[in-house]
């Protein structure tokens, strides 16, 4: 990455960074950050990972996501350095390195002001952390994911995800326990001041029903200096207002310290507006059930999924298309998806990386397995699921986003038409 950055002039020192990292809840994060600078009137460039559908999803400029003909064009302008790295001896960038660079570059080009980017793996070693100064870094929990690279306890995760803390810095943090007194440990070596959400504000959140098919969820927030009570919020569930109240305190300490300004009706206006699609994504559909997507992936996500879901849906009868990926917990996220389910539906998602049917029968326990089909696509799961499905049902899917993103243009065609505008007078 220094290598490349180089060569480029060093696009990553242009604006100004806000750097999100953690386990769960990064990208929601992100997204609503992004969403509130743009709400107070800066140019605002967000780089996230992974993709649901599409490549150009992981670049937007306020809001609007990068065109088909400018993402050819970076990779195209930006393709002779892979021999530049070759020729110098080094190895060729991967592929995050390279669309980092890409952010990098975009960002400069189109002139952002500020730039919100999410961390792709872990954070000391990410391709994200060669910015130097952020403007704040931002941690929203710590759990068991990617154990294979970033160590096989919270401790070891922990350490690899406060890599992003830079010198002098401010942090906003939503560790707890062993992960929380790491990162303090790390701060105080470096001199980077911390901020904790659970030691540093107060917040509560409940959900109210207003005819949607997802109970809206409001956040109570007692702040630095902001102060809320019922915010209605664009994401639903308790652990979407906890990222939400992270982003609040994350906005207070930018503010302070320096960064473009934020005033609270933009924070406000941007957390009952901003989209983050693939969780808890409802879906109205024309036949009259709801579809909810979520692409909760390790055991962590899946509990929270599990927890939310009595509290922002309801339902008839629960259909779940469940899919996991073999590098993932099978056996203790799968079946706490399936907690709540009437039927389940089992299927690969569409990556190599993908857990065979029968390891994801397996891992249901005895009561979830005498519900389950397996099924050897995810579009063939999700038919069997609409054709028993009744008045009042909801359709689950969930278990990695590979899943969300192969299923979401089908659910999509599925939906009920919107409405056209009332004529006015």
């Amino acid at each position: 990455m220094a290598f490349l950055l180089d060569r480029l002039g060093h696009p990553e020192r242009r604006p100004a960074v806000i750097h999100v990292g953690g386990t769960n809840g990064k990208g929601s994060v992100a997204a609503a950050l992004a969403c509130a600078y743009q709400a107070a009137g800066h140019r605002t460039a967000l780089f996230t990972s992974p993709h649901l559908e599409r490549w150009t999803e992981r670049f937007a400029l306020d809001g609007t996501e990068m065109s088909p003909g400018e993402f050819a064009d970076l990779v195209e302008s930006l393709w002779p350095l892979v021999a530049e790295a070759e020729a110098a001896g080094l190895d060729p960038p991967t592929e995050f390195e390279f669309l980092t660079a890409m952010a990098y570059v975009w960002a400069e080009a189109r002139e952002a002001d500020v730039l919100v980017q999410e961390v792709g793996l872990g954070g000391r070693l990410d391709s994200t952390n060669v910015v130097e100064s952020p403007v704040v870094a931002v941690l929203t929990n710590v759990s068991l994911d990617h154990t294979d690279r970033l160590g096989p306890t919270v401790a070891a995760i922990a350490r690899e995800k406060v890599g992003i803390v830079k010198p002098g810095r401010p942090v906003v943090s939503g560790f707890a326990g062993e992960a929380a007194a790491i990162l303090r440990a790390k701060a105080d070596e470096v001199g980077a001041p911390l901020w904790e959400l659970d030691r540093s504000v107060a917040f509560a959140c409940h959900e109210e029903w207003r005819g949607g098919p997802l109970a809206e969820t409001l956040l109570d927030y007692r702040g630095l200096r902001w102060q809320a009570d019922g915010l209605p919020l664009a994401l639903s569930g308790p652990h979407e207002a906890r990222n939400m109240a992270l982003v609040l305190l994350a906005l207070e300490v930018a503010n302070d310290a320096g960064g473009p300004p934020v005033p609270w009706p933009a924070a406000r206006e941007a957390l009952g507006r901003v989209a983050w699609p693939g969780r808890l994504e409802a879906v109205p559909l024309a036949a009259g059930p709801t579809a909810i997507l979520d692409g909760a992936h390790n055991p962590a996500a899946a509990e929270a999924l599990a927890l939310a879901l009595p509290r922002v849906a309801r339902w008839r009868r629960l259909h779940a298309v469940l899919g996991m990926l073999a590098d993932k917990d099978v056996e203790t996220a799968l079946p706490l998806l399936a907690r709540h389910a009437d039927r389940v539906f089992l299927t690969e998602p569409p990556s190599a990386r993908a857990a065979p049917l029968a390891r994801l029968e397996a891992a249901l326990t005895d009561r979830q397995r005498s519900r389950a089909e397996l099924h050897p696509s995810p579009e063939a799961a999700f038919r069997s699921a609409q054709a028993g499905l009744g008045e009042g049902d909801v359709i689950l899917v969930a278990g990695s986003l590979y899943l969300v993103g192969a299923l979401r243009p089908l659910v999509r065609r599925a939906a009920r038409p919107t409405p056209p505008p009332r004529p006015v007078g």
